[in-house]
């Protein structure tokens, strides 16, 4: 059968010679979307189960000793999570896969980080290759959240900040966040074992026997000698330096040798993100990481300008107009904050007591400087101040029974804060400077003790620790 289907070519027509080819459309974009659908499907449905693997790994990790070259290369993997380039449409905020990604393996990479503190320097040196490897793009920039907006508008001046999207969330480099949590799980707290205890009760005890005052001094200088032997923020520091004195070593080199032109615009926007969040509690250790450069930098420019001309032709040219630049940024944030802190002080009650606010006009107080609109506004049911309800993120449907503007909760708190630290009968003593110092003091932990219980937020506890 297959013999007589068989035709020799010579019996073929010349129509049947030629076999017509087949065009090539061009595929339909909806096509091609399904078929993508259909792959990545299946991929991405595994981002859920590896962020859980991340975090029994941070778990893992933080009660087991591991073994050095296995540790080396599970913070080799979460570090490189940082050079995806997440989706320049959806944020953090909107539940981004790439962005839940990379905070599970900086998690994960700081908790190495605070385990084994004799491999801290070994990573803070992986994070200079791993910087040339970031997305450069201005919107794939920023991509951590550090803070959310509230309420359907907010201030004007953010939506001018190169920091905040199109919704008012307020984002910094990954990179940027991963060095200022490093530096804060560094921290040392105080530890006294049972031995230091039972010493201490018998110290204690034998001071109330002999009644004197010199054996409790001493028992109180030796339990605080103990302390700042164990505990403080000397790890923090080193580094700190390690990472400030590495970082102008590498914009420091001549020509493009080492990637110095790379890395020059790097730590610009180092700089703006720790300016940018110096000011927020949750990262104390950004005016840590600033002082180090302020004082390399500052170093740098005062040996260039005393040497000779030919010593100075040595240094690049392009690194001190970069240092000059530098310094110049971080010293002008310094000075608008000293600036403003000097016409708007703040200053504490100087009474204890509450007593009744009596305003004697009610104005309009609302940040936004626009005056009085033809729009819903709300009245502060202690001060009698009056802001609009977009400003403040209320509606006419959801004013509650009672609301108070920022300053005057501020102040209830404090109110309430300053009878602590009250030692007087009447709660009408003036407040002295220490307390002042104390209560500003507790506000800030209370508000990360709050933030650290409430959403379980490890980078709050650590920064209260800090």
């Amino acid at each position: 059968d297959q013999d007589d289907e068989y035709l020799h070519p010579e019996m073929m027509s010349p129509m049947s010679k030629k076999t017509p080819m087949p065009r090539r459309s061009t595929p339909n974009r909806n096509d091609v979307a399904k078929s993508l659908k259909a792959v990545y499907g299946p991929i991405l449905s595994t981002i859920g189960l590896f962020g859980t693997i991340l975090e029994s790994a941070e778990t893992f990790i933080i009660t087991n000793e591991m073994d050095d070259r296995l540790l080396f290369t599970v913070c080799a993997a979460s570090l490189s999570s940082l050079t995806i380039d997440s989706s320049t449409a959806v944020r953090a905020d909107t539940a981004s896969l790439a962005s839940l990604v990379q905070v599970s393996a900086m998690n994960l990479a700081v908790a190495i980080f605070r385990r084994y503190p004799r491999h801290r320097s070994i990573i803070t040196e992986d994070l200079f290759p791993l910087m040339l490897k970031l997305p450069t793009s201005k919107r794939s920039l920023r991509t951590y959240l550090v803070r959310k907006s509230h309420g359907s508008t907010e201030m004007t001046n953010i939506k001018h900040s190169p920091y905040a999207n199109t919704s008012g969330h307020e984002y910094i480099q990954p990179i940027t966040a991963l060095l200022l949590l490093s530096i804060q799980t560094c921290v040392t707290m105080p530890f006294q074992s049972d031995e230091d205890i039972t010493e201490e009760g018998n110290a204690d005890g034998g001071a109330e026997g002999s009644g004197s005052d010199s054996n409790q001094f001493d028992g109180e200088e030796n339990k605080n000698s103990k302390a700042n032997d164990t505990s403080g923020l000397d790890a923090c520091a080193a580094v700190c330096n390690q990472f400030t004195s590495q970082m102008l070593q590498r914009c420091s080199r001549k020509g493009e040798e080492g990637g110095a032109s790379e890395f020059r615009p790097i730590l610009h926007n180092l700089i703006d993100d720790l300016l940018f969040v110096r000011q927020l509690p949750e990262y104390p250790s950004a005016e840590m990481i600033l002082f180090y450069l302020s004082q390399r930098l500052g170093h740098d420019l005062l040996r260039a300008s005393s040497m000779s001309k030919s010593s100075a032709q040595q240094m690049e040219a392009t690194y001190l107009a970069t240092a000059m630049d530098a310094l110049g940024k971080i010293t002008s944030a310094v000075a608008s904050g000293l600036l403003l802190n000097r016409e708007s002080r703040f200053q504490l009650p100087e009474s204890m007591s509450p007593g009744q606010f009596d305003p004697k006009e009610e104005v309009n107080r609302c940040f936004c400087g626009r005056g009085n609109l033809d729009t819903f506004m709300l009245d502060c049911d202690r001060c009698h101040s009056w802001y609009h309800g977009s400003c403040v993120g209320i509606t006419k449907d959801t004013v509650p029974e009672v609301w108070l503007c920022d300053d005057c909760i501020l102040q209830t708190v404090i109110l309430e804060q300053a009878k602590v630290f009250a030692r007087g009968n009447g709660n009408s003593r003036p407040l002295t400077t220490s307390d002042h110092n104390h209560v500003l003091r507790q506000l800030l932990l209370s508000h990360l003790s709050k933030k650290s219980h409430t959403f379980l937020s490890p980078q709050a506890e650590r920064a209260r620790e800090f």
